[in-house]
């Protein structure tokens, strides 16, 4: 009842946030044209990315490190500073590659990042830690339902984009302060600072960092570089693509963390085949349906995107698969560093051609989509070879 009750509340937690995502992102396609719709699709991709930096793997480290009988208020400590520090250097990259020149808005640059620093320090990473992500079903639900209307009641034209971020400021508030209220009043936490033990910390889990972001965001990687090459009608079909992959993980991402934290045994197998078979149906039904319900949603605006949102519900079930197999059955029942290396791997592979593609050739976005399924197919042979033969 304990692993149902933690996977129900984790997984209505990450169901509100992509849900909340994804009609944000519906709502603008319908608002605005194609070339604004991509403008601020490149500032939401910039958002997400530096969201991944700001976690840094916490969700899954500290799960085997903090529980209730074990708080750990130093390693806590540690995962505070490090977001803190992260963000600065999210700043530092930003301008000193002039990245500020994609966004020719100062509201829209500033409510960029004060979204960026509130929702570094989301911590859904902690809760899922100590079982305790009920607690923060409400505060998320009051935050991410005020941010929509405030996005369906100020957000009219191009001029108004940067209301979306100031909107993600106030969703992420809400959670924010009853969980370090909860943190601080109920759990007793002492803050301890260094800055020392910070970097320390940081460079420790770096491992599980590089081995959550290529295995969950691989995409939004792709996303991003394309991003800073293509012109914003193409950014808004991929931006598109990316949210539809984020808004299908968030079960499986869930179950499998839900499952780390409880420890289940090899009994959890026959759960996720059966899990593995209901996302392939899904996949099926997604992609049989998909062009009524964007021709529904968007009224004939995106279906020039339609056999890139194809290809990327293929790849959604290839990447959920890949977790699937690396977390929890081989990480759990075999070692974690063996994911981890495949991952680094598979992970090189994608840079390697990534670059290749932006550098050097130029290609319509069909045929990225088609090279970056291929690429997660090859992962998912692999994984699946090496869990029958151990």
């Amino acid at each position: 009842m304990e692993f149902i009750k933690n996977l129900s509340s984790r997984s209505i937690l990450l169901i509100i946030h992509q849900l909340s995502m994804l009609i944000i992102v519906i709502y603008l396609g319908n608002q605005l044209d194609l070339a604004s719709f991509g403008f601020v699709s490149s500032a939401l991709i910039f958002y997400q990315i530096s969201y991944l930096f700001t976690e840094w793997g916490f969700s899954i480290d500290s799960l085997k490190k903090i529980n209730t009988s074990n708080l750990n208020h130093k390693i806590i400590s540690n995962i505070l500073i490090s977001k803190f520090l992260i963000f600065l250097v999210i700043l530092l990259i930003f301008f000193t590659f002039e990245l500020n020149l994609l966004f020719h808005s100062a509201f829209l640059l500033e409510s960029l990042f004060l979204a960026i620093f509130i929702s570094s320090f989301n911590n859904l990473w902690l809760f899922q830690a100590i079982n305790k992500s009920e607690l923060l079903i409400i505060p998320t639900l009051i935050g991410r339902l005020l941010g929509l209307i405030i996005i369906f009641l100020l957000v009219k034209d191009p001029l108004d984009i940067y209301i979306v971020f100031i909107s993600q400021s106030i969703a992420f508030s809400f959670a924010i302060l009853y969980g370090y209220f909860f943190l601080f009043n109920k759990l007793k936490f002492k803050f301890i600072f260094s800055i020392r033990d910070a970097i320390k910390y940081l460079r420790e889990s770096s491992s599980i960092f590089i081995a959550t972001l290529f295995q969950n965001n691989i995409h939004s990687l792709w996303v991003f570089a394309f991003s800073l090459t293509i012109n914003h009608i193409q950014i808004g079909y991929l931006n598109l693509a990316d949210n539809l992959i984020k808004a299908g993980s968030a079960f499986n991402t869930a179950l499998t963390e839900t499952m780390i934290t409880n420890k289940f045994g090899r009994k959890s197998n026959k759960v996720l085949m059966s899990l593995i078979i209901l996302l392939i149906l899904f996949s099926v039904f997604g992609i049989l349906f998909l062009e009524n319900v964007i021709d529904l949603i968007f009224e004939g605006k995106f279906n020039d995107a339609l056999p890139i949102l194809k290809l990327t519900i293929i790849s959604w079930l290839l990447m959920s698969i890949n977790k699937i197999i690396g977390y929890p059955i081989l990480g759990e029942h075999f070692s974690y560093k063996f994911v981890n290396n495949v991952t680094y791997f598979f992970a090189l592979i994608n840079i390697l051609v990534l670059l290749i593609i932006v550098f050097f050739y130029k290609i319509n976005l069909i045929v990225i989509s088609a090279i970056f399924l291929l690429l997660t197919a090859l992962n998912t042979i692999y994984l699946t070879f090496k869990n029958l033969t151990k």
